[in-house]
Parts: C-alpha cells; structure tokens; sequence
C-alpha cells in the first residue's frame, strides 16, 4: 500500500466514479415465498453479509433495471443460463453453466443447442423449462414493450438471426414474426439458438450471461401488464417478483434497503454458504463510514473521506479499475488545424510525465489504451500479461520529453503557426481531472515555453462535456480541443477488440473524429468469423489496433484509476484476489460468527 493517502484523499472524490457505459448483469427473484425475516432484521446466529449502496434500486424486472443500484441486486437473485465462475485456482473468471445443464453444442456453428439442468426451479419451487426462457425472451424483444435494455439480447457477444430487426421492426418499418427469430423450444429441458454468423460456444455463454438473458416468471409478468400491452410492474416491488438465483428477494423498502435469503431451490444451493445478504442505499460516504465503524455493515468502498479513514488500514485492499483515462483530440477544429497535426499530437503524448501524475493520485499510469483487468484468452490470461502486447508501448510510460519538444518544433513549422493555444476540458465532478488537468497544463507549459505554447482549462457538467464532444459527428467544429473522457465497455473486459467499436468512423458513441480506415479495417476483422473462432488471431488484430491507437495518437492515455475497499473481520472471501466479472464473490462467501 502506498504512502500517500492522505493526498489522494485531498485529491480525488471520484475513486469510484461510474464508467461512461455502464455494463449489464443479471436479475429475477421471488416475492413474499422468501423463508428469511419480512422485517429485514437479522436472526442471530445467520450468516448474513451486510453492505450498502449509494443508488437505490428501481425495478429487478431484467428488460427494464439498468440502474447501478438496480443492477447491484440482481446479480444475486436473477439466474441465467450461464454465468461466470472462478477457474480452478480462482485466479481469473471463465464462463460456465448456471440454468443449463452444461456447454451448449453445435454441428455447424450456427444453430446451437442448450440442454437446461432438469434442477432448475423457481424459488417457489416451479420448474424452470424452455417455455420460460421463450416467453422471457419474446417479451424481451417485444417492439410494443419498448424495453429499453434488451437489445443485446438480440446482438452482443452473438447475433441472433432475425432477433434485432424483430425488436426494431416499429422503427425500421419492415415487421417480422416472432416465428422467424432464431430462438426456438424443442421440448420442455431443450432449447435451439440460431445464429447470423458462426461463433465459438464461449462466445455463445457469454452472451447468456448477460441479466437481461434471464427467465422472468410469466404468471407475475402477466399480471403487471397494462391494458395496452405496452409496459408491467413486474420487479418493481419483491410482491411482483420470482427469483431464480442463489438468494430471493424478502424485502424491498425503496431508498432504504433491500433483504435477500438463500434460495433453497437454487439448482447450485450447495455453493452457498451465506443464509442471506442486506443491501443498504446510503448515499452519503460519511454515513456508510459510521456504519462500518459501528460493524452494521460489511464493506466499504472507499472515497475521498474513506481513504482519510482507512487508507493505512491492513484490510483496504487495491485492485485496477478498467477505466481508463484519456484525452480526446479534436483534430478537425477548422481554426487550428495543429490539432490534426500527427507531430503536435505525438509531442502532446511524449510530454507528459505520467508517472509522476499517476503516483501523485495513487493511480497507475497508462501509455498503453487497454487497461490491465481485460482478459485476452478463454483460460484467463490477461491482455497486458501477454509479452507481445506490451512490446510497442512507449518506455518510460511515453514520457520522452526530448522528444516532444523535437515533434512540437516540426509541428510548429508544418503547420505555420509560431504559438498555439488550446483548452482542455473536464468533468466538473471528478476532482482528479482537476489535478491531472492542472498538472499537464504546468509541465507542457514549461517545457515547450509560455511564449510557444498555452493551455487553458475548463470544467462543466459531464453531460455537457460529451454533447460538446460528440458535435464532432455532424462534421467540423470549432467548439471544443481537448477534452477528457473513458471508455469501460462490458464486453471489453472478456474481449478486447471490443473496446475499439466506438472509435471507428460510424460508431454514434464515438467523442471525437478519429475517422481512421485503418481502424476501421482493424476492427471489422477482429469480429469477423475468422476472428471469433481463433481467440489467438482475435488478440493479433488487437494488438494491431492498440499499436495503431498509440502511433497515431487517435487519442492521449494518461491514467488508470485504482479502486480501493475494505472488508470486516467477519468476511471469509472465496478468492484472496480481485478476480475480473466476479468481484470478491461475496455470493460465494464466508461469515465468520465469531467475530
């Protein structure tokens, strides 16, 4: 553990700062079946892990909860047909079967099929056959339901045929059956996915882990339907909901706190060890600081003020975050066109001392674009683990300042200008970005000269910061510099080359013009079918792309940002490590009574 917490505490408030995308999860649960306390109260002598949360949940209905707090929950009590689990050292996550009965199976790689586990029930012991997961997925791509988190259903780790232009067909005009998407019963423990492409069967458990893959439970569904078809309560209240994972939903009190039991009818109840779990929604960190000082929760992720606290405690653990902080360049601002300059941008990469900025935040610095966490290949291996993979990223974290005062002299000279000045901006809620902001602007100040270079900073709202940003797909604006943004996609974390998508010249969630064919190029073979079914040329293109990334500054890496959290004396983890997907595994976990 560094030395330098108190620091960090006086720097950051967002150690924990949500992503710009947030990833999907899973969710379902049962109503009042639940056997725990309908008081939310804790019986002694229970194994109970105890938490809190800063967002409240809002519905556990998978087609509809896309909430932090929302989806906080639901990965404990919504089963899918897959999920992810540790490998057999628990260092690193692999996908397995959860509501299946094993790996699904393919004669020509397109039309694949899944037994379910004859054990799969409901929590209020129901069987759960192939005409649940038909409903559950009908409805979730039903075009009059509008459901606003389901279209991965139809396309994300697979595609499946038919699936997406069924869930558009109000918008596109051009209606299609239900009958004629590649998901079909074939009896009442069996289930046919097709494909529009060939995929491996990784890929097709991945995708069926996602929460909004998951059965919700028809009779309730049903029931919380409108009279127009066209939206149901179904998960806004523990009354409306059926679990079908490892804990049931007891009690639901919104903005205050939400009370789960072990689900007996759990088809792998014998991995859980905890009788249940209390998520509490605090959100005011000195208040969740109290509690844990009080022992009436369990974890803490530490902020600003919980760093101050706990920062030198023995049990805060650190891991890397997957976001990645980066700055955007708008290189086709008409009035300074340097910005489109490649020795301009290189010397803006090249000058920045990344180490020192990193250990002053207590983050880790990164001249590379894919952050460490990210796995490369189905036995765990991570990205940055791969020797090949770290073989083109600058020394010295890019910091060559020599060099950036060598391309920012032939920039000056290519582009005609005798001093160029650009302003960066940046979330107002992160304070990092203030500090690493005031940083840069310092140290590229005195080493290319006052009198040859200014930049000037500016915060406002983070909403605003991307509208600004994103002007840049109407065409050429002068509007905007630089300006700091992350990218954290889910699917990047199994599969890197995923990261790459919204920086291609089409993407509509891309911030700035990269309007690169050689990426473009890139990353349409990194998803073609050679591609998905060779992880080790997926990974080739890959590297290809970060290399490109990198060599022609599409955009300036600057840091990786650290998470930090602290755990009571009464949580036996199942992991001594961090393991990316799955957390800590507190579904997994131990309670130690005794203290």
């Amino acid at each position: 553990m560094k030395t330098t917490r108190k620091l960090l505490a006086l720097l950051l408030a967002g150690v924990m700062t949500a992503s710009l995308l947030a990833g999907c999860s899973s969710s379902p649960s049962t109503s009042s079946s639940g056997s725990g306390s309908s008081s939310g109260e804790t019986v002694e002598g229970e194994k109970i892990f105890r938490r809190s949360t800063l967002q409240q949940a809002t519905n556990m209905n998978p087609h509809q909860g896309g909430d932090a707090g929302s989806i906080e929950v639901s990965d404990y009590v919504q089963a899918k047909l897959y999920r992810v689990v540790y490998n057999e050292d628990k260092t690193a996550s692999v996908p397995g079967p959860e509501l299946a009965a094993s790996e699904p199976t393919t004669e020509d790689g397109y039309t694949w099929t899944i037994k379910l586990d004859p054990n799969a029930k409901w929590a209020n012991g129901e069987p759960i056959t192939a005409d649940d997961f038909m409903y559950s997925w009908e409805m979730a791509l039903n075009p009059q339901l509008a459901n606003t988190t389901t279209s991965g259903l139809a396309k994300n780790h697979i595609q499946v045929e038919n699936a997406y232009e069924y869930y558009m067909q109000l918008s596109t005009g051009v209606p299609v059956e239900w009958e004629d998407v590649g998901f079909k019963k074939v009896d009442d423990l069996t289930l046919t996915v097709t494909t529009s492409e060939k995929y491996s069967a990784r890929d097709v458990m991945y995708h069926f882990c996602m929460r909004y893959t998951g059965p919700v439970y028809k009779e309730m569904y049903e029931a919380g339907m409108d009279a127009n078809r066209t939206s149901t309560t179904y998960g806004t209240s523990a009354e409306e909901y059926m679990s079908s994972g490892p804990f049931k939903l007891d009690t639901w009190v919104k903005g205050t706190e939400v009370t789960m039991s072990k689900n007996e009818n759990y088809c792998h109840a014998d991995e859980i060890i905890l009788d249940g779990m209390t998520v509490r929604t605090v959100p005011d960190e000195n208040t969740q600081i109290q509690l844990f000082q009080n022992g009436e929760i369990d974890y803490l992720s530490l902020g600003t003020n919980g760093l101050e606290v706990f920062g030198e405690d023995p049990r805060t653990q650190e891991y890397p975050s997957t976001t990645l902080r980066s700055i955007q360049i708008n290189t086709e601002n008409p009035d300074k066109p340097y910005l489109g300059n490649l020795n301009f941008k290189k010397a803006l990469y090249y000058g920045i001392n990344r180490e020192e900025l990193a250990n002053a935040l207590n983050y880790i610095p990164a001249a590379y674009f894919l952050p460490t966490p990210y796995v490369a290949y189905s036995d765990g291996t991570l990205f940055r683990d791969i020797p090949e993979a770290n073989a083109y990223i600058p020394e010295n974290n890019g910091y060559d300042p020599d060099l950036a005062k060598e391309l920012f002299d032939k920039a000056l000279e290519e582009t005609g200008v005798d001093k160029v000045s650009i302003t960066v901006i940046y979330s107002e809620t992160v304070p990092a970005l203030r500090t690493a902001s005031e940083y840069i602007q310092n140290e590229l100040t005195q080493l290319f000269g006052a009198d040859r270079f200014e930049l000037k900073l500016q915060s406002m709202a983070q909403s605003a910061l991307l509208d600004i940003m994103r002007s840049s797909q109407s065409g050429p604006t002068n509007t905007w510099d630089l300006g700091w943004s992350a990218w954290d996609l889910t699917a990047a974390q199994l599969y890197p080359n995923r990261k790459f998508e919204p920086y291609t010249s089409t993407d509509s969630r891309r911030f700035a013009p990269y309007n690169s064919p050689e990426l473009d190029a890139l990353y349409a073979e990194s998803i073609s079918e050679e591609c998905r079914l060779d992880e080790k040329k997926r990974i080739e293109v890959t590297m290809e792309m970060e290399k490109l990334v990198i060599d022609n500054v599409l955009e300036i890496p600057v840091y990786q940002q650290q998470a930090y959290v602290i755990h009571s004396d009464r949580c036996i983890l199942p992991s001594d490590v961090r393991v990316n997907t799955i957390g800590w595994g507190w579904a997994y976990m131990d309670i130690d009574l005794t203290k």
